[in-house]
């Protein structure tokens, strides 16, 4: 396979994950330019980008028993059975049960509705300065002519600025500018799940102006990332 068509077959792939990731200006009110590009998430209503399933309390407890049970901890909330979102004390988090993953994030970010491959989600803040992103990406269909730690370098795209990467036989972590000058941090970690190699992706873009706060979410609550944030809780 040449090297631009695994290219333009990864950016397939990333296209999902990085869609509505074109961030607006630091000001509520973007001007006509930023209008064009603006994302079509409602930033001003929580419940307009995503739909909730109707669940009768009986299904709704069948559903909390199961979460207890899997993740070893009694007392789990349900926010939103549709979008697989839920909390267990002060820690919300998204639960990616096709392919067995999480991610923790404050309840001050919204959550958008479930990619629907179920393949990810993605959270924002109102003015979509800071925006969080999860997505899949099939290594097995590239394995034949490149190694992991190749296909890693792949996802560093053309006009993008890098400040600091890292790469390594599981995971690799990149951080640095994209072309519109906002400011990413990207990771990718590889795991072998249902006779499938896959990288479970993640990416953080924010303007500089929420600099601070984007790296407080980052250093509070990727640290377990894609793991169980609930493991070894007491």
């Amino acid at each position: 396979m040449k090297k631009h068509q695994l290219i333009k077959k990864i950016n397939s792939f990333i296209i999902l994950l990085l869609l509505g990731l074109c961030l607006l200006g630091c000001n509520n009110q973007p001007s006509k330019q930023d209008k064009s590009i603006q994302p079509v998430i409602q930033k001003d209503d929580k419940f307009t980008n995503h739909y909730e399933l109707p669940l009768t309390e009986s299904e709704k407890r069948e559903v909390l028993h199961y979460s207890d049970s899997v993740l070893q901890v009694k007392g789990i909330k349900l926010i939103d059975y549709r979008n697989e979102i839920y909390q267990y004390g002060d820690i919300r988090f998204y639960w990616n049960k096709k392919f067995n993953y999480f991610l923790a994030y404050p309840d001050s970010l919204i959550h958008g509705k479930e990619a629907f491959l179920c393949d990810g989600n993605h959270f924002y803040n109102k003015d979509s300065t800071i925006v969080l992103n999860t997505g899949i990406a099939y290594y097995d269909v590239f394995e034949d002519d490149y190694s992991i730690s190749e296909f890693f370098k792949e996802f560093i795209f053309e006009g993008e600025s890098i400040s600091y990467k890292q790469f390594n036989d599981t995971n690799f972590y990149l951080k640095g500018k994209n072309k519109t000058r906002t400011l990413f941090i990207r990771i990718g970690v590889y795991r072998e799940i249902y006779n499938r190699k896959i990288l479970i992706l993640l990416e953080l873009e924010y303007k500089d102006c929420k600099r601070k706060d984007a790296e407080c979410i980052w250093n509070t609550y990727i640290k377990k990332f894609p793991c169980n944030p609930l493991r070894n809780i007491i």
